[in-house]
């Protein structure tokens, strides 16, 4: 997907490499966390947080299930007390940019993206235009996590939020106003 700067915003699409699932057995969380940091470096993410070491990043994903993301090392300390699953071919990864980028996405989730609210590091399963995603704070940008399947869809409903957004910006700037 090429690139698509709306405005301020910037809409790229993000390659991440392995995206390998892991899901605790019920009973086997603490264990699976601490496998996990003797292996990666970095134990199981508490909800809604994310961390990266070296190549690797763990991405909370939902109720009891991380993503590990990029070189992800062989996981075998792990069998028998987690459901592992490759889902690199699943996902992906889009990042939105700029200085309005939260205002973008505030048109299509109901998530309070405010910087105070959704800080860096933090992840959180909502909804995009009625489509299931997972969204990560950056420094400067958010990654927007969804079905393969739903790409096209989220491209076409991102880029009319950041048109929107730019158009509404442009007539602030010729009128004065101040956006509420």
């Amino acid at each position: 997907m090429p690139a698509v700067k709306i405005g301020t915003v910037a809409l790229t699409e993000v390659a991440v490499g392995t995206v390998m699932s892991v899901q605790p057995y019920p009973g086997a969380g603490q264990a699976v966390s601490t496998k996990l940091a003797q292996l990666t470096g970095i134990p199981f993410p508490e909800p809604g947080r994310s961390a990266d070491f070296e190549d690797l990043r763990v991405l909370w994903a939902g109720r009891d299930t991380a993503f590990l993301v990029g070189e992800v090392p062989p996981l075998d300390l792990l069998c028998g007390e987690a459901a592992l699953t490759d889902q690199s071919d699943a996902w992906v990864v889009l990042r939105l940019s700029g200085s309005q980028a939260r205002e973008v996405l505030a048109r299509l989730t109901p998530l309070d993206l405010r910087d105070t609210a959704f800080t860096e590091g933090q992840t959180a399963r909502t909804e995009l235009a009625h489509m299931a995603v997972l969204l990560v704070a950056l420094p400067a940008a958010v990654e927007i996590w969804l079905m393969r399947s739903m790409r096209l869809t989220a491209l076409d409903k991102l880029s009319q939020a950041m048109k929107s957004v730019a158009a509404r910006a442009a007539r602030d700037r010729d009128t004065g106003d101040a956006a509420p």
